[in-house]
């Protein structure tokens, strides 16, 4: 399976890559922004199974990130994962405000990072 992860700190995305490989998923490709993260999605020579999109990022978010992956041909459908330390209620309601049916779950760091809470409903 090949996995894009977006995430604006690189130590994040280090970590993330790194945990993904001791599960088995070691086709993980980074981006730092979802500038970056869109025209790795727009190169047709590279198509990705998954997507972990960080929520809170500058510039373009992960919820405007998510909007624009759905628009684009062959991602559709494609798993979307969204990614947050941020814990604020209305944050979360944002994200899933009118996006319900754009991603299939949220991920909430939890004790700095230590572990992940998984929540929403399965893809």
């Amino acid at each position: 399976m090949k996995v894009l992860a977006v995430y604006d700190d690189a130590f994040i995305l280090e970590l993330l890559t790194m945990i993904a490989a001791r599960v088995g998923y070691s086709d993980i490709a980074t981006a730092l922004s979802g500038e970056a993260a869109l025209d790795m999605l727009r190169d047709k020579s590279s198509m990705f199974d998954c997507l972990l999109l960080d929520i809170n990022m500058p510039g373009m978010d992960g919820i405007e990130l998510c909007e624009l992956v759905r628009a684009l041909p062959g991602y559709e459908k494609t798993p979307i994962v969204m990614l947050t330390a941020m814990a604020e209620k209305q944050f979360i309601d944002r994200a899933f405000k009118g996006f319900r049916r754009k991603f299939c779950k949220y991920l909430r760091r939890l004790s700095c990072g230590r572990d992940y809470a998984a929540s929403a409903a399965d893809c």
